[in-house]
């Protein structure tokens, strides 16, 4: 989806979703439910997206699935692709 000034990309699941306390503590560092994950990418999505003008928005309800929206700022002049 884009408008004139952004774009925006979700990624939608149906999996089992996340309570609003989940929510609230899901871009903390070092918070994981995974034996293996060290609770580190969402919260660096996030500093990436942010240090390019954008934002991480996210939805979810209990057994029905999460929503990730990101944002980004349109460029403002065309760059050239680099093949």
């Amino acid at each position: 989806v884009h408008d004139d000034t952004s774009v925006s990309v979700s990624f939608r699941d149906s999996g089992l979703g996340m309570s609003d306390e989940a929510l609230a503590r899901l871009f903390e560092p070092f918070r994981t439910t995974k034996k293996k994950g060290t609770g580190l990418g969402l919260m660096i999505s996030r500093r990436i997206v942010a240090a390019h003008g954008g934002e991480i928005a996210v939805s979810s309800e209990e057994g029905r699935g999460t929503t990730f929206t990101v944002k980004l700022p349109r460029l403002k002049k065309r760059v050239r692709e680099l093949a």
